[in-house]
């Protein structure tokens, strides 16, 4: 018997070995990183998300503007710029800080004062694109197309 425990302390066997292999680390750390790696990315669609959600909210707050704007003056304005009066300051887009696309008509009420008679805007289209899906999202004076 005593033969038997010799040679297991010569040899450096032992049974009680402690540590973590080379093979255990590496799995451990590839799952941390996969984790890490699904975390960011729903991370950056909430913030996508929100920026969109900002986007149509900012786009019907102009639209409710440019209606009172016309229900005191009678027609829609050339620009927005022009609605500083009712609404300072105009929204832009959370993440460019661009104004949205506005564009009003008909296309002749756009000319510039110095060539009278200008006709009165008859009707707008607010446009932006939202980060999900690229897609245009579009007000007019009727509603959401």
């Amino acid at each position: 018997m005593e033969k038997i425990i010799k040679i297991k302390k010569q040899s450096g066997l032992t049974p009680n070995k402690s540590g973590f292999t080379l093979l255990e680390i590496l799995v451990t750390v590839s799952i941390i990183t996969l984790i890490l790696t699904l975390g960011i990315v729903s991370y950056n669609q909430v913030f996508i998300t929100s920026r969109d959600s900002t986007r149509k909210s900012d786009l019907q707050i102009i639209s409710n503007t440019l209606e009172q704007y016309n229900s005191n003056k009678g027609s829609y304005p050339n620009k927005t710029a022009n609605l500083s009066a009712y609404l300072n300051p105009v929204p832009k887009d959370p993440k460019t800080k661009e104004s949205y696309i506005y564009i009003a008509s008909p296309s002749a009420c756009l000319t510039s004062i110095d060539n009278p008679p200008v006709p009165p805007c008859t009707s707008y289209v607010l446009k932006t694109t939202l980060e999900k899906n690229s897609e245009t999202y579009t007000i007019n004076p009727y509603g959401k197309e």
